[in-house]
């Protein structure tokens, strides 16, 4: 199993909606992925989940609180494949890569 992480870029200001870091696992994902970040503050996010060709196919939100937060995404149905997890909180948008097995 293995976990990728990428790092969002701070915006320092009004605009303080920023994710620190995104991590998901397992790696690849079977049925069920969890989606783990930190949050600089509190506030709604979306996951949205993209096949190789752009098209959505799935799409969950929530609301984050400060500090370390996590949200599972039920992968039955989901094809195989290659896809794109994004991450939108306030003005930041942050993208993994997702296999599912």
């Amino acid at each position: 199993t293995q976990t990728f992480t990428t790092l969002a870029h701070r915006i320092e200001g009004a605009q303080m909606n920023s994710v620190v870091a995104l991590n998901i696992y397992p790696y690849p994902a079977g049925e069920l992925a969890t989606v783990a970040f930190s949050a600089d503050n509190e506030g709604s996010y979306a996951i949205l989940l993209y096949d190789m060709i752009g098209n959505i196919v799935r799409t969950e939100a929530g609301n984050a609180g400060v500090g370390e937060n996590t949200h599972n995404i039920n992968l039955k149905g989901i094809a195989k494949g290659i896809y794109v997890t994004e991450l939108r909180k306030g003005d930041t948008i942050n993208k993994v890569k997702l296999v599912v097995q």
